[in-house]
């Protein structure tokens, strides 16, 4: 048989690249003709000549005219579709020496989707003097019925009652500006010791001092970082150390801010499967009436920082007993759709 391998991956991240390839004995001449679905985007193909013999025309490839004989690659990104899960079917056809055969390959696209199953239209915080804390009588419930990992920001409409806040413990706001401000120090060391980087990390620098609002064009500057560092952790295993021990250094010297990670500690205890995260999950909400509407925002990302639409919802009446705080997490009860779940780890087996 001519062709010795055919690979495209058996599931992606709806909106992220995947690879594909093509093997085939060298010694044989082949014209293969890709079938690409309207909704992925052929973005390279590796090992073609620019050449009259290669056509893209429309959704259809055509390629007969390589670099270097018995092989092609190429790199594909879907668009986000309105499944969840998405079944995309690339078709090949290959000739050699006059004889046509046809692949058929298709790949799962999937994406996080949740479901907010329950709101309660009235939560009341109820106090308990031995652990000192404030926790609700009842939850909102998310599920996502998707793949991959929804991460949450929680925010609080301005159409909420007033005197409703939404913030960081205070434990933990000083700890995050010390720690930036160690980590800053450390990063500085980082760029005279390694100039060849000094880009990268000056951008992570920056990024570590920011305080404003994240939106799509940061998570894209933040992804294509993400990327050129794994890169140069992969050959430069020296400067990956020594990035690390910065980020160490600076945890540790800060660590006796945090006397008390109780929350933490519950919080990672809630998450189930890991599906669902919510991104600001020890802010506290802060009630300073004994009776309060708010609105809680959800926006949603994945963990390729692609944005989905927000959720709004529906307005909770909270009932507490005069100004008390509550850290977010403890408002909601995550869930995940664990067929989903099973079927994805079985397809990794």
């Amino acid at each position: 048989m001519v062709i010795e391998s055919l690979y495209v991956p058996e599931n992606c991240l709806q909106l992220e690249k995947f690879p594909a390839h093509i093997l085939w004995d060298k010694s044989k001449e082949v014209s293969i003709t890709l079938t690409v679905p309207d909704k992925l985007i052929l973005e390279n193909i590796y090992n073609v000549s620019s050449s009259e013999r290669n056509i893209i025309k429309g959704n259809m490839v055509t390629l007969s005219d390589f670099n270097v004989n018995g092989y092609v690659g190429f790199v594909f990104k879907s668009e986000k579709y309105d499944s969840a899960r998405y079944t995309e079917r690339l078709h090949f056809t290959i000739i050699s020496d006059g004889i046509s055969q046809e692949y058929d390959k298709d790949i799962l696209l999937f994406r996080q989707n949740i479901d907010v199953e329950k709101i309660p239209n009235v939560i009341t915080i109820n106090y308990n003097e031995e652990l000192n804390v404030y926790y609700p009588d009842t939850k909102i419930h998310l599920r996502n019925v998707g793949e991959g990992t929804a991460i949450i920001g929680v925010h609080v409409s301005d159409k909420s009652d007033k005197n409703v806040q939404l913030h960081p413990p205070d434990q933990y706001q000083e700890f995050i500006a010390k720690f930036r401000k160690s980590l800053d120090k450390h990063l500085g060391e980082l760029q005279v010791e390694y100039p060849s980087h000094q880009e990268e990390t000056e951008f992570f620098r920056k990024l570590v001092a920011f305080t404003g609002k994240i939106n799509s064009k940061l998570r894209g500057d933040i992804k294509e970082l993400n990327e050129k560092l794994e890169k140069i952790f992969e050959v430069d295993e020296k400067y990956l150390a020594s990035f690390g021990q910065s980020i160490s250094r600076a945890y540790w010297e800060n660590f006796d801010i945090l006397t008390d990670i109780e929350q933490f500690s519950n919080y990672l205890n809630s998450v189930n499967t890991g599906k669902t995260l919510i991104e600001n999950a020890l802010d506290h909400l802060t009630l300073k009436n004994e009776q309060q509407s708010v609105i809680l925002i959800l926006n949603i990302t994945d963990v390729a920082h692609n944005d989905y639409p927000a959720i709004t919802l529906s307005p909770i009446h909270f009932i507490s007993s005069g100004n008390v705080h509550i850290p977010i997490y403890s408002l909601f009860e995550l869930e995940s759709d664990l067929r989903i779940s099973e079927t994805m780890q079985n397809m990794g087996d």
